[in-house]
């Protein structure tokens, strides 16, 4: 027998019929899901690296401008690689960085002199492994505030939009279907990867996906907000292993419309420290966070399967 641990309050509540409008959402946010164009800084035209893996997925399907930065020149399919940001030939809507962590506040410069507004950065090497030390992110959170920058990460996968075939993580992925109406907003990367394949090899179709990672900037209350007013997204799923505004975030499920599905990692000592060392998340009481969900009427997944077993609930027609 499955166990399955399920707030059936929250399940009532949401099988209603709700009078939910679905509002514009911020240019900010839209720019993440569906750039009109993007550079991958750090993918190689000679080797296989993961920018090339980046850039090989969004071969696949994705129809807006396609450009790469590597340290030589050469071309990736059909995409060419420059060895400067200032030689593509237009500004690229966002720019997903993929190199070592040190050389991120340079490109992120390059960046903004060439007008890219919308930064992701993938790299690791950030806090996670620097034991408390936040100077080069704070280098990084200057550069964003001088030119205006919006940036997720570091130490993500970025976003996914299968709609229009847009892949940022740099794992294969081999057929991509039309997106459906679930969005996953992640903190690992890795977990996150994994949520995508599992919904998938129970039939349910995933719309978007975002890894926040080290989410110095915009964090997981910035993507609520996204998904909530997005008129293709039904469900939002959650895996987190801390609330960086959990307040802000409180107050945007408690006014929510839409099923919020979140797995909650890091309840117990072990399970904070390893989280501290994987993406700088600082623990929160786990009787406080359960007060929270029962209050907000979210549903709590203790693990993938039930994070599963809640969306397909969610999926079937009102009581």
């Amino acid at each position: 027998m499955v166990s399955f641990v399920v707030d059936v309050t929250a399940i009532i509540c949401y099988a209603l019929p709700c009078k939910f409008q679905a509002q514009e959402v911020p240019f900010t946010m839209n720019s993440f899901f569906f750039p009109e164009s993007l550079v991958v800084v750090g993918a190689s035209a000679h080797k296989m690296n993961l920018g090339q893996i980046i850039v090989l997925n969004n071969c696949m399907g994705y129809q807006g401008g396609l450009y790469a930065v590597g340290s030589r020149e050469g071309d990736i399919d059909k995409v060419h690689v420059y060895t400067k940001i200032e030689d593509i030939p237009e500004t690229p809507e966002v720019a997903i960085i993929i190199t070592p962590a040190d050389t991120v506040p340079g490109i992120m410069r390059d960046c903004g002199r060439k007008g890219i507004k919308r930064i992701v950065i993938e790299s690791g090497g950030f806090s996670e492994f620097s034991h408390g030390d936040y100077s080069l992110e704070k280098e990084v959170l200057d550069i964003a505030s001088y030119y205006g920058m919006k940036l997720i990460g570091p130490n993500c996968v970025g976003t996914v939009n299968f709609d229009i075939k847009m892949m940022m993580p740099f794992a294969f992925f081999k057929g991509t279907p039309q997106g459906g109406k679930v969005a996953i907003i992640a903190q690992s990367g890795g977990v996150g990867s994994v949520y995508l394949l599992a919904l998938r090899e129970y039939g349910i179709v995933p719309g978007k996906f975002v890894s926040v990672g080290n989410k110095i900037q915009l964090d997981e209350k910035d993507f609520l907000d996204y998904f909530l007013k997005d008129k293709g997204t039904d469900i939002v799923t959650l895996y987190l292993e801390d609330f960086k505004r959990g307040r802000e975030f409180f107050d945007l499920a408690m006014a929510a419309d839409k099923p919020i599905v979140i797995q909650k990692a890091n309840r117990s000592e072990l399970a904070a420290e390893a989280a501290r060392s994987h993406t700088s998340a600082l623990s929160t009481g786990d009787d406080v966070v359960e007060g929270f969900f029962r209050q907000a009427a979210v549903i709590r997944a203790e693990d993938e399967l039930d994070m599963i077993n809640a969306v397909k609930i969610m999926g079937l027609p009102p009581m």
